[in-house]
């Protein structure tokens, strides 16, 4: 199927802002490489900003769907752990700078990020859910007695920072892409295998 334009142009300019971050990426340099003119994207997205904005509603709209359907899901505990960091995992393999727009998004626009997020309320994961249904498991003595964000904390924490050092991982430890991702996809069953040793109560 062949990308529009204004495709072409929100495909670039999320790759140029992840690479440049907001302040160094100019319109112009998104125009040449997108093939188009500074005139068209100015007319597709006004302004960088809006254009970021775009960006950034995208994300929102395409990774908290997947997450709220695998947190929202009617599921005994572990399995729903498990559909989570199947689902992050995914997201993040296909959108692997989802978390560099994130920390931008809160280091430096953080007022404009937690209205996208308010706006966004319906569609957002039940974490409150998900928190109780941990605690009902620490309150029958079946897993060991801590907090439950922090047993979420703990989930979100081996899922993601791979991605986010993943930078350093490629350099330092010398591993191409296509090893790093299937690093990625042979994950989940380390992490189940740890919050399982760390949680359950023997």
């Amino acid at each position: 199927m062949n990308k529009t334009k204004e495709q072409i142009i929100l495909e670039v300019a999320r790759v140029q802002f992840v690479k440049n971050g907001y302040a160094a990426t100019r319109t112009e340099e998104i125009a040449q490489e997108a093939g188009v003119t500074k005139a068209m994207v100015h007319y597709y997205f006004r302004t960088k900003e809006r254009l970021f904005d775009e960006i950034v509603r995208h994300i929102f709209a395409n990774s908290l769907s997947k997450l709220a359907k695998s947190i929202n899901q009617k599921l005994p505990i572990w399995e729903k752990i498990e559909l989570i960091v199947d689902s992050y995992i995914e997201i993040l393999l296909e959108e692997p700078d989802i978390p560099f727009f994130i920390m931008y998004e809160l280091s430096q626009k953080r007022e404009s990020f937690v209205a996208e997020l308010q706006k966004r309320r319906d569609q957002l994961p039940d974490i409150a859910g998900f928190l109780s249904q941990i605690q009902e498991e620490i309150d029958q003595e079946n897993w060991h007695p801590m907090p439950a964000p922090q047993i979420l904390l703990n989930i979100m924490s081996m899922t993601i920072f791979p991605f986010i050092a993943k930078p350093i991982f490629n350099t330092v430890l010398e591993l191409p892409e296509p090893v790093f991702e299937q690093m990625m996809r042979e994950r989940k069953p380390f992490i189940m295998s740890f919050l399982k040793q760390a949680l359950i109560r023997t």
